[in-house]
């Protein structure tokens, strides 16, 4: 969010300008890409277990 403020109010893009922030928003750019199918699964998988009749409770 700081970022799109830098860059859309005061034309500063931190990536270009720091390595650290630059390597920082690639692993999180990464990182968001791979948890959103994993997550997704994983809740598909409990709705199907929360939904099986063979529960002995």
């Amino acid at each position: 969010m700081l970022g799109l403020v830098l860059l859309n109010g005061f034309n500063v893009n931190l990536q270009n300008s720091n390595v650290i922030v630059c390597k920082l928003y690639f692993y999180a750019s990464f990182l968001f890409a791979a948890l959103s199918p994993t997550i997704l699964i994983l809740a598909s998988i409990d709705r199907l277990l929360i939904s099986s009749q063979n529960v002995d409770t």
